[in-house]
């Protein structure tokens, strides 16, 4: 409600810190309702107005879908933002490290930016990649126990994708004990969310 009044007033005067933070809202849904496209728009007068690094990072790897994406180009953008410092520009890179997003994959890589961002703003979407990290040994020793643990954090915290991901574990069964009706659970929650 009013803070997001105050930041489209902040915005609208020239803040770009205020234009990547109302980008951010809405893509997350915080104090407004989930709206992508919206957050494009704010992220996009961000870089426009200033290049703000870590709205940069952010924009370019939302359109990893389109059929005029450039990874190399995506993932320059995505150092360029890490230098900042800034945790989503830390994260941004990493998934670059993850998925192989212009870069080489380099799970290592990816699961140490997640950690060094988790440091600084240890949010729902961090803990849950790192608790995919562990689940999995992507990046770091497996640690199933701690895996799971993190993930169970990041869905408190309302993370979709880590709903959807322990979800899946808890269907299959091969990673941990099966559990079909909180997997199940799990699944219909995320779908909820948009995952």
């Amino acid at each position: 409600g009013e803070c997001i009044k105050l930041l489209e007033k902040s915005a609208t005067l020239g803040n770009v810190l205020a234009m990547h933070n109302l980008g951010t809202a809405y893509e997350d849904g915080l104090c407004v309702q989930k709206d992508k496209k919206k957050a494009f728009e704010w992220w996009k007068r961000a870089i426009d107005h200033s290049g703000y690094p870590p709205s940069a990072s952010v924009y370019y790897l939302s359109q990893r879908d389109s059929e005029h994406f450039n990874e190399s180009k995506g993932f320059q953008c995505c150092v360029v933002a890490a230098d900042s410092g800034d945790p989503t520009a830390l994260k941004n890179l990493g998934l670059c490290y993850e998925c192989g997003i212009g870069v080489t994959q380099n799970l290592e890589k990816a699961f140490s930016l997640y950690k060094q961002a988790y440091s600084l703003c240890p949010d729902a979407s961090l803990t849950g990649s790192i608790g995919r990290c562990y689940v999995f040994g992507d990046g770091t020793k497996q640690d199933t126990n701690k895996g799971v643990e993190l993930l169970e954090k990041a869905i408190e915290m309302g993370d979709s994708l880590s709903m959807f991901a322990l979800g899946q574990l808890l269907l299959s069964g091969t990673v941990i004990q099966k559990d079909e009706r909180r997997g199940r659970e799990l699944l219909e929650r995320a779908a909820e969310l948009g995952s």
